[in-house]
């Protein structure tokens, strides 16, 4: 909670709300350090995956979103 609690936007939350982010947040990281591999779109969500300890730099990987259905709408 410490990471949370120094970021502006949790501060303007209400402590139950504050408490329901780190929780989801909590889980989450649990998910992430047990899984076998991580897809993310960009290299800067790896980055922030291996700068907070949420997984093994050979089990990220980037796989970069050169579709979408954005551009598929005439």
């Amino acid at each position: 909670m410490d990471y949370l609690s120094r970021q502006h936007a949790y501060r303007a939350l209400g402590w139950r709300q504050r408490l329901q982010s780190c929780l989801k947040f909590a889980v989450q990281a649990a998910f992430f350090r047990h899984a076998d591999v991580l897809l993310v779109e960009l290299d800067h969500v790896r980055e922030g995956l291996l700068h907070h300890s949420l997984a093994s730099p050979s089990s990220v990987r980037v796989v970069r979103n050169c579709l979408s259905s954005l551009y598929l709408s005439p």
